[in-house]
């Protein structure tokens, strides 16, 4: 059996980080930062507690990123809205039911749940806050014109 190449460390460490990130997505969303433990991540991906820590230096850390990709998530929904065909009401349903069609599915519920954590607990990590505030001013930069698009044209109230 010949050596593995560098190519192939690669692969292998962005799977292992990507497992890591998986089992803390159920784990987070389901005890929430505070309560979650680097050993609850460990133990949900198979792994040891020590691996982890090889792959992430602290469970804010990983925090952070799935509430990176969970933003990014969501606001690829939003630039997918603004350019769906029809007038903003219609734009503002797609967006609805997409949010929610996918909110229910896979793993939807449990990034929802990460946003939720990043908007009102006070134990996140400050780059998180940050991502929150910068997150939030591409929202309404999303929304605002759809909605005062919409009630130019009668079909949203004020």
């Amino acid at each position: 059996m010949s050596p593995r190449n560098k190519e192939q460390n690669q692969q292998i460490r962005e799977e292992r980080r990507e497992e890591i990130l998986q089992a803390a997505l159920r784990v987070f969303a389901c005890k929430g930062l505070a309560a979650a433990k680097i050993s609850d991540i460990a133990h949900a991906a198979g792994l040891s507690h020590g691996l982890v820590y090889h792959y992430f230096r602290s469970k804010n850390e990983i925090f952070t990123e799935l509430v990176r990709r969970a933003f990014e998530a969501s606001l690829g929904v939003f630039a997918y809205a603004a350019q769906v065909e029809g007038d903003p009401w219609e734009r503002l349903r797609a967006l609805t039911e997409t949010i929610l069609s996918g909110a229910f599915e896979g793993e939807g519920p449990y990034y929802f749940l990460m946003v939720i954590q990043a908007y009102t607990s006070d134990s996140v990590p400050q780059e998180v806050k940050d991502l929150v505030k910068e997150k939030e001013l591409l929202y309404r930069e999303y929304l605002m014109p759809l909605v005062v698009e919409g009630q130019k044209l009668g079909r949203i109230r004020r």
